[in-house]
């Protein structure tokens, strides 16, 4: 990667490979439909996504139609 970015004018070098340290943290997740759906926890926005996701979990969207002003203002 580094002769990789040296070649195409990148600014990354082999030391900042090096020197990097991930962090790794448990997931968050509800199951909405049947999917489990996994985010980051804070600070994202994966919690908003989640929660927006449990909110709609409650609304037969289906019934509603593709596209109706109803689905679109519930």
């Amino acid at each position: 990667m580094d002769a990789f970015f040296r070649a195409n004018g990148g600014w990354m070098r082999k030391t900042d490979f090096e020197r990097h340290i991930s962090t790794w943290f448990d997931l968050v997740s509800v199951n909405y439909r049947g999917y489990d759906v996994y985010e980051l926890p804070p600070n994202t926005q994966g919690i908003a996504a989640l929660q927006m996701l449990n909110i709609l979990e409650g609304f037969d969207l289906r019934s509603l139609g593709f596209g109706s002003p109803r689905r679109c203002t519930s």
